[in-house]
């Protein structure tokens, strides 16, 4: 057996490492959870122990590997923090029953590579290869329950809830077999041999039954088969690919591009499961998208994309708006849909210049516009012209943002559409702002913007639009740093920013977040 301390070999009945004297504990590969010496399957995974390779084991692959807050992002720990607080006051003393998605993922290649080193230097190599896998599940607000010597088990849909985890974890997935990949090639450069990863993914069920707050470790209890299947999944998959179970594919179809194995047995389970490899992301994104390709009728199917277009804009994700504004725009003039058309265009224009193609996205902006109102509708004009607005001021065209706006907000008395006035009156002081750098001096200038700044976080806070009024809190909070008020600007960002629970790969979240950093 050797020791997790100092890889030294010793004889399997020691209890005790000859060389560095450390307790020799043996643990499953799978999970890193101490199994009896007898042991022929782990108790916790089910992952095989019979054969076991006496490799030389890195130190944190021990029984006792680095507890979640050690490598938990703070923003992360908070709502995992307060998941608990919330178990706690829903009295669930006995835990919770959840669905969620396990991935385990681990190194092939490792032992090869280590051969010889020291463990310091062995580290140095495996450690960013744990680090990209852990970066990707955190990107997806998954929680990484174990980091072991070179792999983890990860878990999506607890502790942090998300009805989407199939795919949050199918998403980390494939970017961390992208980074790997890259990492490989940087080893294969430095005449090392390269490292390849296996991942494994299953959805079921875990009773949660609680989170300790010293170490943020989760105490949770696997239903069936839920993290065996994710660990059966890593080790049948070949070294760079991603295998998933039939639940985890029929809950993210259309997401993903999948090829059918068949069957395989599995041990523990009686009938034999089918087996998918996923290749790649799909062309769809959203539930909506997924729901939209079996729509058999024209105009259900143009609302559809057109809801699928306006999700990613509001995100402010310029290609993925692209993509959906041309699917809308190819299938409307082909059925002759001259209102979707329209609009398809000012969000295609939107996408370009977010793009940085600010010159065509404007002139295509504004034939959209044209067309419209050509069809005799003002639906939606003020938040079209918001939009046309806010690329004008990206372009340095403030005075022709400024006028669209004053047009917009002709069209919100006239009409009395006011679901984007908030961000129309933030966009007014931004540009009010920029107009020149000699007028931003201006204490009058700054005035007016300021004035504008708060009646969008006014209008915001009584239609309780969280998204707008973030946005204009952290126009105002610039506009205060600029005038040394950090303070003032730190508590009223913080508490805006403080009332979201997900969302933070959004860039008005990441925005904020590096603001609130800033004011700090």
């Amino acid at each position: 057996m050797h020791c997790a301390s100092c890889g030294f070999a010793n004889q399997l009945e020691s209890q005790f490492c000859e060389e560095c004297g450390a307790k020799l504990v043996r643990a499953c590969p799978g999970c890193g959870r101490e199994v009896r010496p007898s042991a022929k399957f782990c108790p916790a995974c089910g992952t095989p122990l019979t054969g076991q390779s006496s490799a030389p084991r890195l130190p944190s692959q021990a029984s006792h590997p680095e507890p979640p807050l050690r490598y938990t992002p703070k923003h992360l720990a908070e709502r995992i923090l307060a998941e608990q607080a919330a178990m706690e006051a829903r009295g669930a003393i006995d835990g919770e029953r959840k669905t969620i998605t396990a991935l385990f993922a681990d190194l092939k290649g490792s032992t090869a590579l280590i051969e010889g080193l020291d463990l310091e230097d062995a580290r140095s190599i495996i450690d960013p290869a744990l680090q990209l896998m852990m970066d990707a599940v955190h990107r997806y607000e998954g929680y990484v329950a174990q980091a072991l010597g070179d792999g983890i088990l990860a878990l999506f849909g607890a502790p942090i809830a998300h009805e989407d985890h199939p795919q949050r974890a199918l998403y980390a997935a494939l970017r961390m077999q992208e980074e790997m990949r890259r990492y490989a090639d940087r080893l294969r450069e430095q005449g090392r041999p390269p490292l390849l990863m296996r991942v494994g993914v299953n959805t079921g069920e875990v009773v949660v039954r609680s989170i300790r707050k010293e170490d943020l470790h989760t105490d949770y209890v696997p239903v069936g088969h839920s993290i065996n299947l994710a660990a059966r999944m890593e080790q049948l998959a070949v070294p760079g690919s991603i295998l998933v179970t039939e639940q985890s594919d029929k809950l993210t179809a259309g997401y993903f591009e999948f090829k059918a194995l068949g069957k395989t047995q599995i041990k523990g389970v009686e009938e034999p499961l089918k087996v998918y490899e996923v290749i790649g992301a799909g062309p769809l994104r959203t539930r909506l998208q997924v729901a939209a390709r079996t729509l058999a009728d024209p105009s259900s199917l143009a609302l559809a994309l057109f809801g699928a277009a306006s999700f990613h804009q509001v995100r402010r994700e310029g290609q993925e708006t692209q993509e959906q504004a041309e699917a809308l725009l190819r299938l409307s003039t082909e059925q002759g849909f001259p209102f979707w058309v329209a609009w398809g265009t000012i969000l295609q224009g939107w996408a370009l210049a977010e793009q940085g193609q600010g010159e065509e996205g404007i002139a295509q902006m504004r034939h959209g516009l044209t067309a419209s109102q050509a069809t005799g509708t003002e639906l939606q004009r003020s938040y079209w012209l918001a939009l046309l607005a806010e690329v004008y001021g990206k372009a340095g065209q403030a005075e022709a943002g400024l006028a669209a706006l004053t047009e917009a907000l002709t069209v919100v008395d006239n009409t009395g559409e006011r679901s984007y006035e908030a961000e129309v009156y933030r966009l007014k002081g931004e540009l009010t702002l920029a107009q020149s750098s000699v007028q931003r001096l201006a204490s009058s200038v700054q005035k007016e913007a300021e004035e504008c700044f708060h009646k969008a976080i006014e209008i915001a806070r009584k239609q309780q639009a969280k998204s707008l009024e973030l946005r204009a809190v952290m126009s105002l909070s610039r506009l205060w740093q600029n005038q040394g008020k950090k303070d003032e600007a730190r508590q009223m960002l913080a508490k805006i920013y403080g009332w979201f629970t997900e969302g933070f790969d959004t860039k008005d979240l990441q925005e904020a977040k590096a603001l609130l950093e800033k004011l700090t």
